[in-house]
Parts: C-alpha cells; sequence; structure tokens
C-alpha cells in the first residue's frame, strides 16, 4: 500500500524564530481516512504543507508515493463553469483539448504527430472520462448540474468549498489534504461533506468539528509536544483513549516528582552531613585524622551526590510533556431578571426579509443559539441585537443600560501587541493571561505580534477578551472557526459552569448539544 513516510524530519519559521517540528518520525497509510488532531499552534497546518510540497523541510526525509492534492486552493479562473475548475484542478483538461482542436485543424504532418501525443497525454489523465467522474463526485456533495454550469465565482462560499472538495477526489493515485474544510458549510453541509468523504479512501483531514471527525474517518494522527502518534479509531475513541493516557500519565508523572524531591532531600543531607564534618575540624585536636575523615566522607558525598544528579536527571528524563488542560474558572451569572425580549423580528435586505419572524426572550444565565442554512440571516440576527443600524420588522427590546461583549468572525485583535490591546481596553492583564493558558496558549506565543499568530490563537484572544469584559451578555458569531479540539472542549466545561448570558452561531453540534438552553432556527 502507498505510504507518506517522515524521518527525522524538522521545520521552523523564521520570522519570529520558532521551530515547529524537530525530528518527526511519521507514517501515513495512503489509505486510510485520516483525522489530523492537536492544539492551535501545534503545526497542523504546516504538516499538510509540507506534505504538499508547498514548504520545504529544513532536516530530515519526506517520502511520497502518491500526488498530494491540497485543499483549500485559488482556482486559476473563477470566471469559468464550475465543471471546468473541478477538472482542471486534476490536469489542464480544457487546454488540451483547445489545442488538440486547433492540431486536427491544421492537419499537417508535424501538428497530427503533436495530437497523437497529447492524444496519449490526454488519455492517460483520464480524459475521457473526467467529466462523469465530476459529475459524480459533485452530485454526491449536493452540487446539481444547474449549480456546475454557472461561474465558480458566483457560488456561495460553501458551495465553493464542496466544489473544491470534490475535485480532490477524481484523479487517480492521488492523496487528498484537507484542511478545515467546515468554515463555510452549516450543518446540513457538514453532513452531507461528512457522508461524502465517509465513502472515500485516502486523505488527512484537519477539522475542530468532533462530529464531523466522528462521521468520516478511521485512524486519528495526534500532534503533541513529544511529536506524532497514530491511533486506529474515530475521533470519540481516540479522544477516550487520550484522557486515559493523560490521566496515567498524569500519575506517573506525580510519582516521578516525588521520587525526584526524594533523591535531591537525600543529596542535599549529605552534603549538609560533609560540611558538617569539615567544621569539627577546628576545634579538634587530631586535626589530621578528622581531616581525613572528613575530606574522605565530603569525597563519599560528592560521589553520591553525582549518582544523585545522574538519577534525577534520567528521571525527569521520564516526565512527559504532556499538553496541559487547565480548567477555566469565570463569576457564575446571578440574578434572572429577562435581558433581550424579540417579538415577531426579522431583518430586512433589498426590500425583502432575510427570514421569517422570530420570538424568544433571553434572561440572565441563558444561552440561545441560534441556527439555519447559510444565507439564512444569522449574522444580521444577532447585529439587530447588538443595535446595529440594521432594517429591521418587529420588536428587539433590551434591558437598559444592557452591556454586550461582541465576538465577531473576524478577530477584531490581528495586528500591534496584546500588551498594548490590552492596556486600551482596560482589560485585566491576569485574568486575560489566565483564560488564555486554559485554552492551550502559552506565554511566550503572546509575547509574539499579533499577525504572526495562528487563526487558532487569534480567535482565542477574541473569546477571552469577551469572558473577561463587564457585560452582561456575550454575542458570538461562529466563536469555534478555528478553534482546537480540546479547546472546544474548555469553553463548553466553562459555558455550563459559569453560565454566562450568551447568544451565538456556531455549526458545531455537539458544542450547540452541550451549552444551548434555548434554540431559535431562522427560515427563509
Amino acid at each position: 500500500m502507498p505510504t507518506i513516510i517522515l524521518r527525522k524530519l524538522s521545520f521552523g519559521y523564521s520570522s519570529p524564530p520558532h521551530d515547529v517540528f524537530k525530528n518527526l518520525d511519521l507514517l501515513i497509510d495512503t489509505g486510510w481516512r485520516a483525522g489530523l488532531v492537536g492544539r492551535n499552534g501545534r503545526g497542523k497546518t504546516t504538516l499538510l504543507r509540507l506534505i504538499a510540497r508547498e514548504l520545504a523541510p529544513l532536516g530530515g526525509e519526506l517520502t511520497l508515493t502518491v500526488a498530494p492534492r491540497y485543499f483549500p486552493f485559488r482556482p486559476a479562473d473563477p470566471t469559468v463553469p464550475t465543471t471546468e475548475v473541478i477538472r482542471n484542478a486534476v490536469a489542464p483538461f480544457t487546454a488540451w483539448e483547445r489545442r488538440m482542436s486547433a492540431l486536427l485543424d491544421d492537419g499537417g504532418d508535424d501538428a497530427l504527430a503533436e495530437y497523437t501525443t497529447l492524444v496519449g497525454t490526454y488519455e492517460a489523465h483520464g480524459g475521457y472520462s473526467i467529466d462523469a467522474r465530476a459529475m459524480r463526485a459533485a452530485d454526491r456533495l449536493g452540487l446539481d448540474a444547474r449549480l456546475l454550469e454557472r461561474s465558480f465565482g458566483t457560488l456561495s462560499p460553501g458551495e465553493q468549498t464542496r466544489a473544491l472538495v470534490a475535485s480532490l477526489f477524481v484523479a487517480d493515485g492521488s492523496f487528498a489534504l484537507i484542511d478545515e474544510p467546515t468554515n463555510h458549510l452549516d450543518l446540513d453541509g457538514r453532513e452531507r461533506l461528512a457522508e461524502f468523504l465517509s465513502e472515500q479512501s485516502g486523505f488527512l483531514l484537519v477539522s475542530h468539528d468532533r462530529a464531523f471527525l466522528d462521521r468520516c474517518i478511521d485512524h486519528v494522527v495526534a500532534l503533541s509536544a513529544d511529536g506524532a502518534t497514530v491511533v486506529r479509531a474515530s475521533y470519540s475513541e481516540w479522544r477516550e483513549l487520550d484522557r486515559q493516557r493523560i490521566e496515567t500519565e498524569g500519575r506517573r508523572n506525580e510519582s516521578l516528582k516525588r521520587e525526584i524531591r526524594s533523591l535531591e532531600r537525600a543529596a542535599h543531607a549529605r552534603r549538609e552531613g560533609a560540611l558538617a564534618r569539615e567544621r569539627d575540624k577546628a576545634p579538634h585536636t587530631d586535626k589530621g585524622f578528622i581531616g581525613r575523615r572528613a575530606a574522605k566522607q565530603m569525597k563519599r558525598a560528592l560521589s553520591i551526590e553525582k549518582r544523585v544528579e545522574r538519577r534525577v536527571a534520567e528521571r525527569r528524563s521520564l516526565l512527559r510533556n504532556a499538553d496541559k488542560e487547565r480548567a477555566l474558572k469565570l463569576d457564575a451569572a446571578s440574578g434572572s431578571e429577562r435581558l433581550v425580549v424579540a417579538n415577531n423580528l426579522t431583518v430586512i435586505r433589498e426590500g425583502r426579509r432575510l427570514f421569517e419572524p422570530v420570538s424568544f426572550m433571553l434572561s440572565r444565565g441563558e444561552r440561545l443559539a441560534i441556527l439555519g442554512r447559510n444565507g439564512a440571516g444569522k449574522t444580521s440576527l444577532l447585529g439587530a441585537l447588538s443595535g446595529r443600524q440594521l432594517k429591521t420588522e418587529g420588536v428587539v427590546k433590551l434591558a437598559r443600560g444592557l452591556r454586550l461583549a461582541i465576538a465577531s468572525q473576524s478577530p477584531s485583535w490581528v495586528s500591534g501587541r496584546l500588551d498594548d490591546r490590552l492596556r486600551d481596553a482596560g482589560l485585566d492583564h491576569e485574568r486575560f493571561f489566565n483564560v488564555m493558558g486554559s485554552l492551550g496558549v502559552r506565554g511566550d506565543v503572546l509575547d509574539k505580534p499579533l499577525d504572526t499568530l495562528s487563526a487558532g490563537e487569534q480567535k482565542k484572544i477574541e473569546l477571552a477578551r469577551t469572558l473577561i469584559s463587564p457585560a452582561d451578555v456575550l454575542l458570538w458569531d461562529e466563536p469555534l472557526n478555528a478553534v482546537d479540539l480540546e479547546s472546544r472542549e474548555q469553553l463548553e466545561a466553562l459555558v455550563r459552569s459559569a453560565a454566562p448570558t450568551l447568544v451565538f452561531v456556531e455549526h458545531d453540534r455537539w458544542f450547540i448539544e452541550a451549552v444551548a438552553t434555548e434554540i431559535v432556527v431562522l427560515e427563509r
């Protein structure tokens, strides 16, 4: 079976200096439906780009026996029909067809010779069956013939995503590298894509949607501070195994730490004993005897100390550098007063309703999930609640003096220094860094310029900013985009325990089921 092999692979960035991988060993069977998981900043996208040959390793070896195909990518010409985008992602079939037609029109000997060669190339790449294969893949993803005839640039972001993913699976001998395909997909779109991927073989997928991963993968490739591990399992099965591993390593680490402290105390006691014997030399009459004995004891103590130091070093090397999960804690909400009331509310755009009118009430500590298909107006409804100048029908009432904290789809703080941003916003540094640490973001990361951070790290900053802001209601628009799997679980636990008053738009089914107390579905 074809494989992807990484041997002692190293890679890092120079600005700012940052090692992503050091001596990474990994083997991936290209028949797997594999999910790539790990904390934000651990190198998931970097690994995909290395396998796709978009990045070159700084050391080690990378061996491929398949042709990698990477998502997302930009079509060369988004104005052509979507069918052409799909087929030309495999090979330049349209250009070959035009050239073959021109050569036949020419009819000369040289033209016919070139035509014969080009026909062979066209056939070898599956040119005579590419249209049928493209149509089948697109149909499985819910893209009908009418959509395929439209220019790619006129499709919605979700439709574009499905078309590009379809193109990854219409070529023989290829391996798909799929980075966050669910970002622009609603719940129905995610279900359809998960079903499609579950029927394929040969891909490495990065996604932070746990239900989506469970639907379509049969292996997990997990990146951690210690390297990479591979488990044949669904996401849920792997997560349970990983929890058990963390608990076992935690107990083992505590035992090793106790042994290290005991060894260090013993070494310190022996040194103190030798020093005390040395001090006894001064008042003693037989200084030669005492001196020899003190020197002998000091030499023995130093020898024992060196052995202890070696044992301590050995024990420290056994301590696992685990990705720690720290519990998030915020002040729990109190009171039950009604904060938001909507009655037959809808948003008007270009003279029409974006969605059928909805009614709901939000009291302190309640969490309202806004669901609906792509384009149904979910973000616009959040905008109406936030006081943006939108044309509406119906009534929305906010409690007097209501304070809002808004986390948008695109993070607010993406440039400059974090310390400066916190100071200008009047937010408490210690509380902010405690929340970020609980989400797996280390202090050295937070010292970097904001524009050098990963999308997931920037998103966590956006969420932490709202969590510590003095607000009565949080408005979150797709808060989990690019946020790693472990941090999603941390956020779920936080929302359940602290019970902030929250209105959110999200497509992660597990998150919705875990935290929402009410649901509003927008219908067009």
